[in-house]
């Protein structure tokens, strides 16, 4: 059926940006909880494809909170180069990002897009994200959200509804526990993604 690049029916994806509204997807982690986190996400991700050849690049950004414009107040990420042999469908990560929750900046690790280039170029099907959420990173939000920035009270809350905190990537401590979404709408977006450095940030007085 032809591929990207050899004269199949595929559109090339490269300069498309498409948006992913990660609080519509099915978030199956954590179990009995991720439907009350995703109420907690209002923006959306941008995803943009910068090249596939020789390898798979992608920008992601997030849009403000009208989601009609990008978040210039947010460090863009430049996922690790990934292999584009199998496109049109696509894996890019693990890296480490920013969810936007509850109006803060959340950190979250071990994040891993994956899906398949539509052929047509106009959405991105069965869009999924995975990630890890380390709760030591998470001090100010869980202060607003549970009245305490101590993760063992985050990890004591979870175990009520049945789940445990897991051993993180990074150090192997029990402070983590794994984020799935799946089935996350990703539509071409005419919202232009730009880059956005730490340095940007500090040096935008609406950012302040």
């Amino acid at each position: 059926d032809g591929g990207f690049g050899d004269g199949g029916s595929s559109l090339d994806p490269t300069g498309n940006v498409y948006e992913l509204d990660i609080s519509a997807g099915s978030w199956t982690e954590p179990a009995g909880v991720g439907e009350l986190l995703s109420a907690e996400v209002g923006v959306d991700l941008l995803l943009e494809v910068r090249s596939i050849d020789p390898t798979l690049e992608v920008r992601t950004g997030w849009t403000d909170d009208s989601r009609l414009a990008q978040d210039t107040c947010v460090e863009t990420v430049d996922f690790p180069s990934a292999d584009a042999d199998g496109l049109p469908a696509f894996e890019v990560g693990p890296t480490s990002m920013a969810l936007a929750v509850a109006g803060y900046e959340a950190p979250i690790e071990q994040v891993v897009i994956s899906g398949r280039f539509d052929p047509t170029g106009s959405a991105i099907d069965d869009a999924a994200m995975t990630a890890e959420i380390d709760f030591r990173t998470w001090k100010a939000l869980l202060e607003d959200l549970i009245g305490s920035g101590d993760p063992a009270d985050m990890c004591d809350l979870l175990a009520g509804f049945g789940l445990s905190c897991e051993a993180c990537a990074s150090d192997g401590k029990s402070w983590c526990i794994p984020v799935a979404v799946e089935s996350i709408p990703a539509e071409l977006s005419t919202i232009p993604l730009t880059e956005v450095t730490a340095a940007d940030i500090l040096a935008d007085p609406a950012c302040r």
